[in-house]
């Protein structure tokens, strides 16, 4: 049985029953109160018409029946009349409900092909634009189609409305999106905060939020001159729970295909810039923005890591510290974002009105920021919000396996280095890699342990050659790496819990410190003892200047890593210094010896030649060593050459270069020195030579000195000239000849 059959045999059922006790109650005959049934019957399922035919021909049934009882005939008349107006009143009632189920049925059928339409939709802006059009078949009324902006709402599409793009928080639309809930008005015209459209009357308004992930996105907007039907407003409600449902579906597909082609571009990446292109290029064109980058806080600046922007970077090559956006995302690891730069105080960027930073790397302090821009205002939604949250982790998790394997390979490179590198060069390459991968690292310094205790033998930010000067006993370097000293903890000192000069000052001289290591300008420091077998070898300080906070728990991990990597390298470099040193030093004076000097003259008179310098040679013999050998044995005459060594070292300026040649014989190296200079040092050291007794015998020397350029600018000639000028000394008996 169908649903109006169904509906017509209930009503007629209930309709028969109802007339035949009206027949009953006012007294008629079991015929008349019977006849009354049809009546009611043919009024209900044929019309008023049908009802009056047969209430004539019960009538005239009845006149010829009972014609004498008049009273009768007028009660039955009675009885027809109301039977055949019931029936009618049911016939309409019972029409209005099916074309109201039609109506409804067609119009439901309607909304059903316009979603279909609107979700085949791809993208959030063409689901929202297709809304109006679709939706114009279904009912008679303004559809328009609203997104917050600005503190109001601007219209993305509309059918039937024109004249009006842009509204205040105020109206039917902003309650609707600040309550998140259906606002259905049935006579604007009466609350204070409507919104008249400039084109037309407009009495109904039902505001609709559309959802994505809970969250309202938007608002449809329907409005006529007719209130809505309370069926037509809840199909409505429903449609947009389908249309928010599928809003919902589409963020959470769009988040998973980005963050798994994200994954997989990283993943194939050869490098970490080249992770990081790939990155960036794929958030660009799933944005559809034309310019973003990578900024990577480095060395004191934020740096771009990859930029791609057709027409280069926003900021330059390097941004410095405490002012700006960037600095304000890396204080405060959160995002920014800009709808229009226009309005922001402070920030003026070329190309750019709309900007979204969001920190990526980093526990403490955002040290790697994504910044993407369009050349127009936008809102930034948050649903958009929500998935560079989740790009931003998945990202996150990509870069950090590229930093550590960074790491690994800077280090491999080092080892692999480290046997053609001479030694001062290795140390400083040792520490610029610690000071480019420990986060938060602006500058360092390392220390080795030597003879004399510890000094600076690489800086990065300070002046070597100053803090050169500086020796540390081990018992102060243990006092200022602090409980870390013995087993290689790293220690880190934060100006806003001491004060760093104070430390410093108990180990170091405060005069050089001060000036050549920036004490009183630095906010923290992270020291790190590194020990190799139970000894510290070395001392590695990495140095903030711009945060007081730029190390975290991550920069500590690091710098600890680092150290015990690297332990073994210093341990080799120790041991091939040691070996090197044995091999170029004469083991009885403790001087240099002649292989020395041969590697030492070359590269001295090269870069005499290419810095445009004098340089002076000195070669000299002793005289009265023959007799000190002769009457007092060879003991003694290395006991004399110890002494003439000392004596020379105690004249010896700070660029000066000694060596022994071998037996009494000696040579010196004068960078920076002409003849007459190299004349008034050679006079210093003879004069040095001659106070060398040994048992009343005292020394003397025989001196030539050779000069560059005024003599030669070769080695061999300065060599030889030197050489012919000692003899004719000798030959002379003079100390000199220059």
């Amino acid at each position: 049985m169908g649903k109006r059959a169904f509906w017509t045999a209930w009503i007629l059922g209930l309709s028969s029953a109802a007339l035949a006790l009206l027949a009953w109650f006012l007294g008629l005959p079991d015929w008349e109160a019977l006849a009354v049934v049809p009546v009611g019957t043919a009024a209900v399922g044929y019309g008023v018409r049908a009802g009056a035919l047969v209430s004539a021909a019960v009538l005239v049934f009845g006149f010829l029946r009972e014609a004498e009882n008049p009273a009768d005939l007028t009660v039955l008349a009675l009885a027809l009349a109301m039977s055949t107006a019931a029936g009618h009143a049911t016939r309409e009632i019972l029409r209005a409900r099916v074309r109201r189920e039609r109506r409804m049925r067609k119009s439901l059928d309607v909304f059903l092909r316009a979603l279909d339409r609107v979700v085949e939709k791809e993208r959030r802006a063409e689901v929202l634009a297709a809304l109006p059009e679709n939706l114009a078949e279904a009912v008679d009324a303004n559809v328009s189609v609203w997104v917050p902006s600005g503190g109001g709402f601007v219209a993305v599409a509309a059918r039937g409305l024109t004249g009006l793009d842009r509204i205040g928080p105020e109206g039917v639309i902003g309650r609707a999106f600040r309550a998140e809930a259906p606002v259905y008005v049935e006579d604007v015209t009466r609350a204070p905060e409507f919104i008249p459209p400039p084109d037309g009357e407009q009495r109904a308004e039902l505001a609709l939020p559309l959802f994505c992930r809970g969250t309202p996105v938007a608002v449809l907007d329907l409005g006529r001159r007719t209130p809505f039907h309370p069926l037509e407003v809840e199909t409505l409600k429903h449609f947009a729970e389908a249309v928010s449902h599928h809003l919902t579906l589409l963020a959470e597909n769009f988040e998973n295909r980005l963050t798994s082609r994200l994954t997989q571009g990283v993943a194939s990446a050869d490098d970490l810039e080249q992770a990081a292109a790939k990155a960036v290029g794929l958030l660009l064109e799933a944005f559809d923005l034309p310019g973003g980058g990578l900024w990577v806080w480095r060395r004191g600046r934020f740096r771009p890591l990859v930029i791609r922007d057709p027409e280069g970077p926003a900021w330059g090559e390097g941004l410095a510290p405490g002012q700006g956006p960037l600095w304000r995302v890396y204080l405060e690891r959160r995002p920014l974002f800009f709808d229009d730069l226009a309005g922001a105080e402070g920030i003026r960027l070329q190309r750019a009105r709309a900007l979204a930073l969001h920190p990526v790397r980093g526990q403490r302090r955002g040290r790697v920021i994504l910044a993407l821009r369009d050349e127009r205002p936008r809102e930034w939604t948050g649903e958009e919000r929500r998935v560079l949250a989740v790009v931003a982790r998945a990202l996150d998790l990509a870069l950090a396996q590229f930093e550590y394997k960074d790491r690994l390979e800077t280090l491999l490179g080092l080892e692999q280095a480290l046997p053609e590198m001479d030694e001062a060069a290795f140390y400083q390459r040792l520490l610029e890699a610690a000071v480019d991968q420990v986060p938060g690292a602006e500058a360092g310094s390392l220390l080795v342990r030597g003879e004399g205790g510890f000094g600076y033998r690489a800086a990065v930010g300070y002046p070597l050659e100053e803090l050169a000067r500086i020796r540390y006993a081990p018992e102060d370097m243990a006092q200022w790496c602090g409980g870390g000293w013995a087993d290689g903890r790293p220690r880190l000192l934060t100006r806003k819990e001491v004060p760093l000069e104070e430390v410093s000052h108990r180990t170091a001289p405060a005069e050089i410190i001060d000036r050549a290591g920036r004490i009183r300008e630095m906010q923290q420091n992270l020291c790190v003892p590194v020990r190799y077998r139970g000894e510290v070898l070395a001392v590695l300080n990495l140095d903030a200047f711009a945060d007081p906070e730029a190390f975290d728990a991550e920069s500590v991990e690091v710098a600890h890593a680092f150290a015990v990597q690297v332990a073994a390298m210093l341990h080799e470099a120790g041991y091939r210094r040691f070996l090197e040193t044995a091999a170029l030093t004469d083991p009885l004076t403790g001087l240099a010896n002649r292989r020395a000097f041969d590697r030492l003259f070359a590269a001295e008179l090269a870069r005499a030649r290419r810095e445009g310098r004098p340089l002076s040679l000195v070669v000299l013999d002793l005289t009265r060593f023959k007799e000190v050998n002769d009457r007092f044995g060879h003991p003694a005459g290395d006991r004399a050459l110890v002494r003439v060594a000392r004596a020379m070292e105690g004249a010896k300026r700070a660029s000066d270069l000694l060596f022994r040649w071998g037996g009494d014989e000696f040579a010196l190296i004068l960078p920076g020195t002409d003849r007459a200079g190299a004349r008034n040092a050679a006079e210093r050291y003879a004069r040095a030579i001659q106070s060398v007794c040994l048992e009343g015998v005292c020394l003397g020397v025989n001196m030539g000195v050779a000069s560059c350029p005024e003599d030669a600018d070769d080695g061999e000639t300065l060599l030889r000239l030197a050489d012919d000028r000692m003899y004719r000394a000798k030959a002379q008996g003079v100390p000199l000849v220059a």
